[in-house]
């Protein structure tokens, strides 16, 4: 996880739509259960992937790019090879050559090692983007869709 689940109880409480008393009872659920808790909030409908990730986004002061959801080329993704793209956590979904500017959804926008990485591997700026663990995999499937 980008951000500890301390803090995201605190972020979803901030934000009003759970109280302090409902997210302490939950917490309690998912460790009885032996899973994050932000992975129970979600299996129990308490929390959408796309929320949490708005919520993490936000803090993090990032963007989010859904890449089931938001256009991309399979081209662009394959900028990235796919060995690269798994390690790093990461998958490129815009190249602006005339703004020298790489955009790239990351499980761990603020991975600044990985970010260090893939502006020397381009040459060029990044702009990251926070992505769902699921959200890189749909991008991963397009490197096997390739082979086919």
């Amino acid at each position: 996880m980008v951000i500890s689940d301390k803090t995201i109880k605190g972020l979803l409480v901030d934000e009003g739509g759970i109280t302090a008393a409902e997210i302490e009872e939950l917490e309690r659920y998912a460790l009885q259960k032996g899973i994050p808790l932000t992975r129970y909030l979600i299996s129990q409908g308490k929390l959408s992937r796309q929320h949490l990730n708005e919520v993490i986004g936000k803090f993090l002061q990032v963007p989010v790019f859904n890449l089931r959801t938001q256009p991309f080329r399979q081209e662009v993704v394959e900028l990235l090879p796919e060995h690269i793209a798994r390690t790093s956590k990461a998958a490129v979904f815009e190249k602006d050559t005339e703004r020298k500017l790489v955009k790239v959804a990351m499980e761990n926008p603020s991975d600044i090692d990985g970010l260090n990485f893939l502006k020397e591997y381009f040459n060029m700026e990044i702009e990251p983007y926070l992505a769902s663990p699921e959200d890189l995999q749909f991008a991963y499937q397009l490197y096997q869709k390739k082979m086919t």
